[in-house]
């Protein structure tokens, strides 16, 4: 069962991401007491390099205790999110394995996705059911593969141009 008051809807569709896509590392763009938890327990079973970027600097403060070499966090003020780096770090991999989407401000969504787009193998964007507000459309369904979690609110999509899904 989902509890949570909705925080963690993306759970499903996060880790059958992770699952499908074992190699190569992950950035997740908006840190959350749900999803950073569980993508650092994830990605360090997985032994793969974890980069957690967050907007508020007291928020992702209370994710230092989980950085690591394989886990690293970056404060990104709102109004950097425009020309945070989303090529995966030198060395690492050409693209990442899979992309969290669940930054804020929300309007930062859309276009963070159109410009992480050429270097992931998966994306997956939390809070789909209002794509107005997060500027998700017609972006999201320009990709060639797409499925959408929808029996909980909010709503997780997960996009490829790549691979199918599943």
């Amino acid at each position: 069962m989902l509890t949570g008051n909705g925080y963690h809807t993306h759970y499903p569709f996060l880790a059958a991401a992770l699952a499908s896509r074992p190699t190569g590392p992950v950035l997740e763009l908006g840190a959350g007491d749900w999803s950073t938890v569980m993508l650092h327990h994830m990605c360090d079973a997985q032994k793969r390099l974890l980069t957690t970027a967050e907007s508020d600097a007291a928020w992702l403060s209370k994710y230092l205790p989980l950085a690591s070499s394989r886990h690293l966090l970056h404060h990104v003020p709102e109004d950097e999110w425009n020309t945070y780096r989303v090529a995966p770090p030198a060395g690492e991999a050409l693209r990442w394995g899979v992309v969290f989407v669940d930054c804020y401000p929300s309007a930062a969504r859309g276009p963070l996705i159109e410009r992480v787009r050429p270097y992931a193998d998966l994306i997956v964007a939390h809070d789909t059911e209002r794509p107005e507000v997060n500027g998700y459309e017609p972006l999201l369904s320009s990709f060639t593969f797409r499925a959408d979690f929808t029996l909980v609110t909010p709503w997780t999509t997960l996009v490829s141009d790549i691979a199918p899904i599943w």
